[in-house]
């Protein structure tokens, strides 16, 4: 006859570690949960961040021939903005806030449609550079195109004439700025 004692102490033993692993387990799991929650949260206050200010870490810009000139503005406030490092800031360059419509230059927008067909409808206001080697353009981002009127974000891109090229001047969640270019 089997040693009952032995046996007992056994399945004690026994059931302690798998306690332990299953405890584990919980505590492994309530941690991915909890870094899970904190991760989304940071996301969620980046985005904020993001759409509450002009912030736009991106270096794409500085590509751009003469992006000093460029200038965006906001018709309620009759603030003007100049790219830098982190995305927009205030400028007391003379700017023009007496035009507020969809666009200031009728040729700059005839170029992008035939250009950019598809995207002519997100098109908003556009100017040529003093140059007139390139177009700065708003466009509206749309989530999906099966539904454009859901705009995710405004970006400001420069289309270079001589080589069809498009760069990317700024981009933010907050919409409704107007370009200038000098």
């Amino acid at each position: 006859m089997p040693n009952t004692p032995v046996i007992m102490a056994k399945i004690k033993i026994l059931s302690r570690i798998i306690a332990r692993l299953i405890y584990n387990i919980f505590r492994l799991m309530i941690c991915l949960q909890i870094a899970l929650v904190l991760f989304l949260l940071l996301v969620g206050t980046y985005k904020l961040i993001i759409s509450w200010t002009m912030m736009d870490l991106s270096q794409e810009y500085t590509s751009i021939d003469n992006y000093e000139g460029i200038i965006l503005k906001d018709y309620d406030t009759n603030t003007a903005y100049k790219r830098s490092f982190w995305g927009l800031t205030k400028t007391d360059e003379p700017v023009d806030f007496s035009y507020h419509g969809e666009n200031l230059n009728s040729n700059a927008r005839k170029t992008l449609e035939r250009l950019a067909p598809g995207n002519a409808g997100h098109i908003g206001q556009c100017t040529i550079s003093p140059d007139g080697r390139k177009i700065l353009y708003m466009k509206a981002n749309p989530s999906d195109e099966a539904d454009p009127t859901d705009i995710v974000d405004c970006s400001y891109n420069v289309l270079n004439l001589d080589d069809g090229t498009v760069t990317e001047f700024f981009r933010n969640p907050r919409a409704g700025l107007g370009v200038e270019w000098h």
